[in-house]
């Protein structure tokens, strides 16, 4: 609401403010950095973002070591003719939009990948 009313943004900047806020939160523990590692203990994230007047769409899959996933989708979906990009390809570009590259895991995501790999990746092994 504060990204409509008072600073006069767009829909799309008060969506992506409001995830980002998540995303530093660390919300539930699943959304952002220090989320649920895969196997290999590497947090990776996931965005998308669309635009709801002309149906655009910015995506980013596997995001390594950038932690505003959201606002890497929304780079996608503005400086792009791509939907989505993942992996290492996002990463890429994420550092040439100007996203510094961070580690994403902490103290916590790491006990619960180290307890997962104790407990011979059960429950769910993948």
């Amino acid at each position: 609401w504060e990204t409509v009313y008072w600073k006069k943004k767009s829909a799309i900047d008060a969506v992506e403010r409001g995830c980002i806020v998540c995303e530093e939160e660390q919300c539930d523990g699943t959304v952002g950095y220090g989320g649920s590692p895969d196997e290999n203990g590497e947090t990776t994230l996931d965005a998308m973002i669309m635009d709801g007047t002309t149906m655009n769409m910015g995506a980013v899959g596997a995001l390594r070591r950038v932690k505003n996933a959201i606002s890497v989708a929304r780079h996608v979906l503005d400086y792009t003719q791509h939907s989505l990009l993942v992996g290492d390809q996002a990463t890429e570009f994420a550092v040439s939009m100007g996203f510094k590259e961070e580690l994403l895991e902490t103290n916590a995501s790491t006990k619960i990948w180290q307890q997962w790999k104790q407990n011979n990746c059960q429950p769910n092994f993948w």
